[in-house]
């Protein structure tokens, strides 16, 4: 089983946005969701492990299918249901996991870390998943530039094993 990453949404967004960054722009809040999910992807890609990011749901009741998950390739989009919010229901999905040890949430909620901590998950501040996504795309980077490129085969193999055999049975 490959590792799964429940990320407590508005959670890390508020973290993420309440570091000082140089050139960063303001956005909507369904810009920064979209952005969040994009990074998640790139992360998710680099990775090769599952990503289920939650946002609470209550505030949004006018937006369509608010309480039904939504698939965007390797990452989970979820929003709580409205009588719940999003620590709970990261508290749930993770409670039904198998493999806990595989199972980290991400989330500067003390309470939420705390209870996860208890049911036997890893947890992580955002600050410490950014660090470890920058350093995760940032050795990815450093593979590539130093890895000699693939060499590139001009003809199928399927073509060279029919010429050899072509070869065989015409001696």
């Amino acid at each position: 089983m490959r590792e799964h990453y429940y990320i407590d949404g508005y959670n890390f967004l508020c973290s993420y946005y309440a570091q000082p960054v140089r050139g960063r722009t303001k956005r909507t809040l369904e810009e920064a969701r979209e952005h969040l999910v994009n990074f998640l992807k790139e992360f998710s890609a680099i990775s090769g492990c599952k990503v289920t990011v939650v946002f609470d749901g209550k505030k949004f009741m006018g937006e369509k299918d608010h309480r039904v998950p939504k698939e965007r390739e390797s990452v989970r989009v979820i929003y709580a249901p409205p009588s719940s919010d999003a620590d709970s229901t990261i508290e749930s999905l993770v409670y039904k996991e198998l493999y806990k040890e595989k199972i980290y949430v991400v989330s500067s909620d003390a309470v939420l870390r705390q209870t996860c901590l208890g049911i036997g998950v890893l947890v992580m501040k955002p600050e410490n998943f950014l660090k470890y996504s920058a350093q995760l795309l940032q050795s990815v980077q450093i593979h590539h530039k130093y890895n000699a490129p693939t060499v590139r085969v001009e003809t199928p193999l399927s073509e060279k094993i029919r010429s050899v055999f072509e070869d065989i049975i015409s001696q």
